[in-house]
């Protein structure tokens, strides 16, 4: 069983308030009493963390501008500045939307945190270390590990057909167009060309 923290009401921003959680703590959450006061304080500590670890984040072609814009202008938080929070604070981070994720390791998978996409909101899952490695596993093995944040997928030059077809399988997305037979017989399923898969995966993520 999973347990779920899904900030809510005044905690608007679910990236920014998981990325509270998991450097502060649930405890600490729960007794804030202003969240937008609290909201623009942890913006403005974040900035100058960010700062301070630029080498981390020109290592991983992220750009420091985009940060301090999308924290301190910015109504909501986007998944690179969670990833590039969650880099300087070497936490291990799994982002789950639906069959697809992607992962920032910074340690043991024990110790990996998980959010999901779920209703158009993130939500931060907090279970056992055990419950949490089994899901970890099933993820890696069962959905589609992104390119990147930014850029999840690839030029479709870079693809073989096997590949695009183990994608969309991952996916959950038709590899075969089925053909109708004439006046009601049984169709036939014609594989789909590697544009075809391409597109539709495209158009998933």
């Amino acid at each position: 069983m999973k347990f779920i923290i899904a900030p809510s009401g005044a905690a608007s921003d679910s990236l920014l308030w998981i990325a509270y959680i998991m450097i502060h703590g649930l405890e600490r959450f729960e007794t804030i009493e202003n969240h937008y006061t609290e909201s623009n304080t942890f913006k403005f500590d974040l900035v100058e963390m960010i700062r301070k670890h630029k080498p981390i984040l020109k290592a991983n072609k992220i750009k420091l501008t985009g940060l301090e814009e999308s924290l301190v202008h910015k109504p909501f938080i986007h998944l690179e500045t969670l990833q590039a929070i969650v880099l300087c604070k070497n936490i291990s981070l799994c982002i789950v939307q639906e069959r697809k994720y992607y992962e920032i390791q910074n340690g043991a998978s024990s110790g990996t945190a998980i959010i999901e996409k779920i209703k158009g909101k993130y939500v931060l899952y907090r279970c056992p270390d055990k419950i949490k490695t089994e899901y970890l596993q099933y993820i890696r093995e069962n959905y589609w590990l992104m390119e990147s944040i930014s850029a999840p997928i690839r030029p479709i030059s870079a693809y073989k057909l096997q590949d695009l077809v183990d994608i969309s399988t991952k996916l959950g997305l038709p590899v075969a167009n089925i053909i109708p037979g004439k006046f009601g017989s049984i169709g036939t399923e014609k594989r789909k060309t590697k544009p075809e898969l391409y597109e539709a995966i495209c158009k998933c993520i």
